[in-house]
């Protein structure tokens, strides 16, 4: 008779027994990340990274008219949103996204007829950005869409930045500054909008081809993408998957887009997967993520919690076995 231990969990109010030859053969047949991490308790893993975010909150849903400052600093997975582990830690370098630059504390905001707003010409620089970014990434939607007519990609689109007030006049200054700082941050979030869409573009249409297949697309007459905007495009960070990207935690059994996950791997974005106490109850919505992925139990690197945002070296050396 195999031999059988106790576990804690519970199923339908009765005490779960795992059989042990059962949790053996488990454990030797699957291949396991190369970075395993133990959080408060909760095991994750990674592919593509050494460190973990060791001021990650507990998981909690976006409002449903999220801020941009919400969605640029959102670390957790958003199904809505998975654009958001595109942002870069630093947007706005190169010549493209020059115009967005200047320290926001030194933005010029000027008083006229009695409103507040940004000079005209800046403003105006700010809604050709946007107008192009806009453009270009329903161009590349459309032709990810072309591609692979039955790919899962729902998803809500950001809000223009001019929603948030670059581009109108406002009673106060202090009102003035506060749109011009949301605008800013719907920029960095529309930028991680737009680079999603290369790096799928890129990586999941003709991924050989020596142009990228997004250049191919928007170089098209028929894109409307000026060649010189084009041409600001391909220079900038935007495009560039070596700069750095907030990255994502993704629970590997409740991610609605966790299929695009392989994108973001080939786009070296940041990615850890979430596996709960007990990995051994999770059945990932990708069944690749459990063949390559799983926690390696032997090479336990143990995470202690600090404040939100740091990424401070992780405490290595601490393994466990999965059962006591």
């Amino acid at each position: 008779m195999s031999r059988r231990i106790f576990t804690p969990q519970v199923h339908n109010h009765h005490a779960r027994y795992i059989d042990v030859s059962q949790l053996l053969n488990f454990i030797l047949t699957k291949c396991t990340a190369p970075f395993t991490f133990q959080f408060k308790e909760h095991f994750y893993t990674s592919p593509n990274r050494s460190d973990f975010p060791s001021g990650l909150p507990s998981w909690s849903t976006l409002p449903d008219d999220p801020s941009p400052r919400q969605l640029r600093d959102r670390i957790w997975y958003s199904s809505p949103h998975p654009y958001l582990p595109f942002i870069l830690k630093s947007p706005f370098h190169g010549n493209l996204l020059r115009r967005l630059s200047v320290p926001f504390e030194r933005l010029e905001v000027i008083y006229d007829t009695h409103r507040w707003h940004l000079p005209y010409q800046v403003a105006k620089d700010w809604k050709a950005l946007e107008k192009t970014l806009e453009l270009a990434s329903k161009n590349l939607l459309s032709f990810f869409h072309q591609n692979h007519p039955n790919a899962k990609l729902s998803f809500s689109p950001p809000e223009c930045p001019s929603k948030y007030g670059y581009f109108s006049t406002h009673d106060s200054e202090s009102a003035a500054r506060s749109a011009l700082s949301s605008s800013l941050d719907a920029f960095a979030v529309y930028l991680g909008y737009f680079s999603f869409l290369v790096a799928i573009c890129q990586f999941g249409i003709d991924p050989r081809s020596s142009t990228p297949s997004w250049h191919k697309r928007l170089a098209r007459n028929d894109s409307c993408v000026h060649p010189e905007w084009l041409k600001l495009l391909s220079d900038s960070p935007v495009v560039n998957f070596d700069r750095e990207r907030v990255g994502v935690v993704v629970d590997v059994a409740r991610c609605d887009w966790i299929h695009l996950a392989t994108y973001m791997m080939k786009a070296s974005i940041p990615l850890w997967f979430y596996w709960g106490k007990i990995p051994y109850y999770v059945t990932p919505l990708e069944s690749w993520i459990s063949a390559h992925y799983d926690p390696d139990y032997e090479k336990i690197i143990k995470v202690v919690p600090l404040n939100a945002g740091k990424f401070p070296p992780v405490e290595s050396g601490s393994c466990y076995a999965l059962i006591a």
